[in-house]
């Protein structure tokens, strides 16, 4: 009778507190506003480490399936990661899309699964209200293109003309490409690399 009585928590919830723990951080959704989460993940791994140097410290890792989303949102996070203390592994776990592969370029250590992509573009928008305000925002989506083009090439072994090549068109790019052109630092040939 006590046995039945006792109520356990459910598989998800363990997993998640499990994952937690172990630093593991999955973002296979669309980038939105509960991006904000794994911001705050990272903040109370920093929290926790203050004290310690960066090699002492466990890394964080986030695995991506992503096909991208809200710019404003992924840069809240990339900030985050570009200053964390602790490590940041970005693991592109099959698609990593627009603003997915920004946030992959700002892991500390990046890696790509055997076949996955990951694409670059301009992205796209959309204007309204009166002609001043939209003139506004075009300018505005201009300022925030030209801050990911010099962030990406920060990042990669990308140049300028080859990235003004591509910008215009969604460039795909393989896991070789990925690794060539410096978006990631290896290729995941063990899942033993990624645990």
């Amino acid at each position: 009778k006590q046995l039945e009585d006792l109520k356990l928590p459910s598989p998800e919830l363990v997993h998640y507190y499990n994952d937690y723990k172990e630093r593991r951080i999955y973002i296979n959704y669309d980038i939105d506003d509960s991006l904000f989460n794994v911001t705050k993940h990272i903040l109370a791994y920093n929290r926790e480490d203050k004290d310690k140097k960066p090699e002492d410290c466990k890394p964080i890792k986030i695995y991506i399936h992503s096909y991208g989303g809200e710019l404003y949102q992924a840069y809240t996070l990339i900030s985050t990661i570009l200053m964390s203390k602790v490590p940041v592994y970005t693991i592109n776990m099959g698609v990593a899309m627009s603003a997915g592969l920004l946030i992959l370029l700002a892991g500390h250590r990046r890696f790509a699964m055997r076949y996955s992509t990951a694409m670059i573009h301009t992205g796209s928008g959309g204007a309204s209200g009166t002609f001043e305000q939209m003139e506004e925002q075009q300018k505005n989506y201009k300022k925030l293109i030209d801050t990911m083009k010099d962030y990406i090439l920060e990042r990669t072994c990308i140049d300028s003309k080859t990235f003004s090549r591509n910008r215009s068109k969604d460039w795909y790019l393989l896991d070789k490409e990925q690794l060539e052109l410096g978006v990631v630092n290896e290729i995941v040939t063990s899942l033993d690399d990624i645990l």
